[in-house]
């Protein structure tokens, strides 16, 4: 997969900041877990503070773009993001493992 930044914004109100990326796939769109890796690799930031919020591609064909925030601490992410009770449950189950 390979990632081009197109356009960086700065929220100050929300304390993050709001990317966008150009995605080409190699098969398949990607699942979030995997944006959320490469993502952090390119802007060398904590995986806890990186949010994905879409991944929008046109049938059939293997690019796209991914939509993401990356906010500055964990306490205005745990006050702005919610946390779905299906990633809660993967939380607990990957913490589990490497415990």
């Amino acid at each position: 997969m390979n990632l081009d930044k197109i356009s960086e914004k700065v929220n100050p109100i929300l304390d993050r900041k709001e990317y966008v990326f150009n995605a080409e796939f190699d098969s398949a769109t990607v699942s979030n877990l995997d944006a959320k890796k490469e993502i952090t690799k390119i802007l060398s930031a904590d995986e806890g503070l990186v949010v994905i919020k879409k991944i929008l591609q046109k049938f059939g064909v293997k690019n796209g773009r991914i939509y993401a925030y990356l906010y500055l601490n964990k306490e205005t992410l745990g006050q702005i993001e919610v946390i779905h009770k299906k990633a809660k449950k993967k939380e607990v189950k990957t913490e589990a493992k490497a415990a």
